[in-house]
């Protein structure tokens, strides 16, 4: 029989009663009570101690979870979404940046369980490598000062083995050779990439090498390391500029606006 409820929001709790004694438990899957037999989830008429999934001991609806993470992971940030999950699951509101803790922990704990299944476990054909940094600023002597670089791959798999996309994101304190490293073997590195882009950074480069060095078997090809495309430009336009031959009409200028167009280019 029913025996009341407990925590908040509100689950159900059942009692057995035997010939001598009674003790209370709670279903292996316990849900909320419904308000006046209504589902908030889905506004289906139900029984009231028949409302959605939640969490055993937590404070909130697994729905309220999962919500929280696909807010996050479309642009939402954790206090938007920390306080839409404390909402709708009757919790007091926190003020300030305070409250996106909660969802950052959702992520941090919940996240590799829902992803796994669909991250990548080997690197692609054609790899694009980069980092960009975050800065913060303190609040009262207007400082900046680095708070973690985010490391980057983008994929070309080979013909027939899907789009390109991106491959992996992670985020370090520092974007040094030892973290590229790090960053490249997260994944298998057994069957190495054909071809590696990178700005030229010379961590990346040495990351690279270390991971996959040169083997004297053919059977161990070593990726082929190149610049991208914009910095190789980028380079040769300010040595250019640099001997003053940068301008309109220039037989230089005009070989590097077309040297891009093809591999022979």
């Amino acid at each position: 029989m029913k025996d009341g409820h407990y925590g908040a929001p509100p689950r159900q709790r059942f009692r057995c009663v035997g010939p001598d004694s009674f003790h209370r438990f709670v279903s292996e899957l316990p849900r909320q009570r419904t308000h006046d037999g209504t589902c908030d989830a889905c506004d289906s008429t139900v029984p009231s101690h028949r409302g959605p999934v939640t969490g055993r001991k937590y404070d909130f609806p697994v729905r309220e979870v999962a919500a929280a993470l696909v807010a996050v992971g479309t642009g939402a940030s954790y206090q938007q979404a920390a306080l839409r999950a404390r909402a709708r699951s009757d919790r007091r509101l926190l003020a300030g940046a305070w409250g996106g803790a909660v969802v950052a922990e959702w992520l941090d704990v919940l996240a590799p369980a829902v992803l796994d299944a669909h991250t990548e476990t080997s690197w692609p054909e054609t790899l694009v490598l980069d980092s960009t940094r975050f800065m913060s600023r303190n609040v009262r002597t207007g400082n900046q000062e680095l708070a973690f670089n985010v490391l980057g791959a983008y994929g070309y798999p080979a013909d027939g083995q899907g789009r390109p996309r991106v491959w992996a994101l992670a985020a370090y304190h520092h974007a040094t050779a030892v973290d590229w490293v790090g960053f490249l073997r997260t994944l298998d590195t057994t069957s190495p990439p054909k071809l590696v882009i990178t700005d030229g950074a010379v961590e990346l480069g040495g990351a690279v090498r270390q991971v996959w060095p040169a083997h004297p078997s053919p059977s161990f090809p070593v990726p082929f390391v190149s610049r991208c495309e914009h910095h190789l430009r980028e380079n040769v336009r300010e040595a250019l500029a640099a001997d003053r031959v940068d301008h309109w009409g220039s037989a230089r200028m005009t070989s590097l606006n077309d040297a891009f167009r093809s591999p022979g280019g």
